[in-house]
């Protein structure tokens, strides 16, 4: 397991860090200028645009944040998922463009119901997602 410290400064230095506001959207400038300054880090952003509802659009704005960012060592994003799965046909396409770097599932996973889990992780797995963020803040785990 790997601790993802969330950084809002260029001054703030960790060894694995994702450059993102309160909303989980990034601004890919201030990860690239993160880059620069601490080379050694390895720097996530998300790819999270909550504003635009059309699903075309906000592949493209995926698509095209991953182009201008090729220094950036990996991706968080939380708009793959779809009525309680992950798009597949999206994230073919997202890890086709990423390559080698981490392709990060968002923690909206934890909001697919338990019983869909797992099929979902089958199909982060048969794409290449380096991880999925789970928040546990509010779950029971006496109830499960």
């Amino acid at each position: 397991m790997t601790t993802i410290f969330k950084v809002n400064s260029l001054n703030e230095s960790e060894d694995f860090v994702l450059i993102t506001n309160h909303q989980l959207e990034s601004n890919p400038i201030v990860a690239n200028m993160y880059k620069m300054m601490h080379q050694n880090s390895t720097v996530l952003i998300s790819l999270n645009y909550f504003n635009e509802t059309d699903s075309f659009i906000i592949q493209n704005i995926h698509y095209e944040t991953i182009k201008e960012t090729d220094t950036i060592d990996g991706y968080v994003t939380d708009q793959c998922i779809v009525k309680n799965e992950l798009d597949s046909n999206f994230l073919r396409e997202m890890s086709t463009i990423i390559k080698d770097k981490h392709l990060i599932i968002g923690p909206s996973f934890s909001n697919i119901p338990y019983f869909l889990q797992s099929k979902n992780l089958e199909i982060a797995i048969q794409h290449n997602a380096t991880a999925v963020m789970y928040d546990v803040r509010n779950i029971n785990f006496k109830k499960l």
